[in-house]
């Protein structure tokens, strides 16, 4: 019985000991994450994160299923090769395969992600000798970085989406939905409900963009791929 029970306290220190160590090592100089990333912006602005900080899309931030609050992190764009230094200060992304990081809009701006709003990024995650470097990137975002509606982006109580269609049959509404999320797994695609004149309205919606110029850029490309939508312009959540 006594060996037993040394054997089951034994068995309990080894899971513990082998639990911390794989904690740690996702914080390990040089781990590397490759996949999708997303950003969220003005819908998210002021509101409180997972960590308990007050989002601001200004500042670079991100979210991350895992990683702890605080852990510095440099992602690049793959494409681009553009780097940014973020903390980590939320969860997320959820839901969406392939997605590993979600930065906040002055970060996506940085790597040029903004546009289209995901992208092919490398994750890295940075030792603390790199603090200070990600404060002088957290301290604000410069104007240079901004597209030259700028000035709609910051002031704005509205977002846009791009409407890719308006359904009476739900089959239909969700077969243009699977179309939608074929395009790109990391896609926001959203199926309202409505009612028009007694009749029930699917619509098909998709993006959350600050700015109507990087709509209609993202519509382009859907068109290009043989998805037509229109840009619709929603107010923001309060």
């Amino acid at each position: 019985m006594r060996i037993a029970k040394l054997h089951y306290v034994f068995s309990f220190i080894f899971i513990l000991i082998f639990n911390l160590h794989q904690s740690g090592f996702a914080q390990q100089k040089g781990t590397i994450q490759k996949g999708s990333a997303t950003w969220y912006g003005s819908k998210y602005h002021g509101k409180i994160t997972s960590s308990g900080e007050v989002y601001n899309k200004g500042h670079m931030t991100a979210a991350h299923p895992t990683l702890p609050f605080g852990t510095k992190v440099k992602v690049t764009n793959a494409v681009t090769k553009q780097s940014v230094i973020v903390r980590i200060n939320d969860r997320g992304p959820f839901g969406k395969k392939g997605c590993i990081i979600d930065l906040s809009e002055a970060a996506a701006r940085k790597i040029e992600l903004y546009r289209y709003g995901y992208g092919k990024v490398i994750v890295q995650v940075l030792p603390s000798a790199v603090d200070q470097t990600a404060k002088e990137n957290q301290n604000s975002l410069t104007m240079r970085s901004l597209p030259s509606d700028s000035s709609q982006i910051l002031t704005s109580q509205q977002f846009f989406v791009v409407q890719a269609g308006s359904y009476t049959n739900l089959t239909n509404a969700q077969l243009q939905s699977n179309k939608l999320r074929s395009f790109d797994q990391c896609l926001d695609v959203i199926l309202n409900e409505e009612n028009v004149q007694g009749k029930k309205i699917h619509r098909v919606e998709a993006g959350h963009f600050s700015s109507r110029s990087e709509a209609e850029a993202f519509k382009s490309e859907l068109q290009k791929n043989g998805i037509l939508v229109l840009v619709k312009q929603v107010p923001s959540a309060s």
